[in-house]
C-alpha cells in the first residue's frame, strides 16, 4: 500500500497522487469506483494523507493507524 499525498476534485472523480519509493505517481478514480470501495470522497479530498492506495488492486483504504486517531 502506498501513501496518498494529494487529491484533486475533477468533474467525474478524483485525481490522487501517491508516493511510491521516492517518486510521486498519479491515477484518476471515478466517483462510482470510490463508492464501490466505500471511500468517502469528501474526506479523501480533505484528508488525503489518511488514505493508502493499493496499485495492484487499484483500491483505496484508510490508513489503520490514522483511522484510529480520527475515531478517538
Amino acid at each position: 500500500m502506498e501513501q496518498i499525498v494529494a487529491a484533486t476534485k475533477r468533474e467525474n472523480g478524483i485525481d490522487i497522487q501517491y508516493e511510491k519509493k521516492s517518486d510521486i505517481k498519479g491515477i484518476f478514480l471515478s466517483y462510482s469506483e470510490l463508492i464501490d470501495m466505500k471511500v468517502n470522497a469528501l474526506d479523501l479530498l480533505k484528508n488525503p494523507m489518511m488514505y493508502l492506495f493499493d496499485e495492484k488492486n487499484r483500491s483505496i483504504q484508510m490508513s489503520p493507524e490514522k483511522s484510529a486517531k480520527k475515531k478517538g
